[in-house]
């Protein structure tokens, strides 16, 4: 959980920052099947691909919560 939290964190600054400087920005989750061209060098990206994990399983609830990659 501890690095879930760490990985969150570094994405929740980069988000904040770009909000506080009203820059726009996108977000990249790894690979793609999308047509679309890729943004150019310079693009404001947050990486969000390091968030592809299993957090945790609850099997009394028979629920999990995993990362959204």
């Amino acid at each position: 959980m501890e690095r879930h939290k760490q990985a969150v964190g570094k994405i929740a600054a980069a988000v904040r920052g770009f909000f506080d400087r009203g820059e726009g920005y996108r977000i990249y989750h790894g690979s793609t099947n999308s047509t679309r061209p890729r943004p150019g060098a310079g693009t404001r990206v947050v990486d969000i691909s390091a968030l592809s994990n299993v957090v945790g399983v609850d099997k009394a609830a028979r629920t999990a919560l995993v990362e959204p990659n």
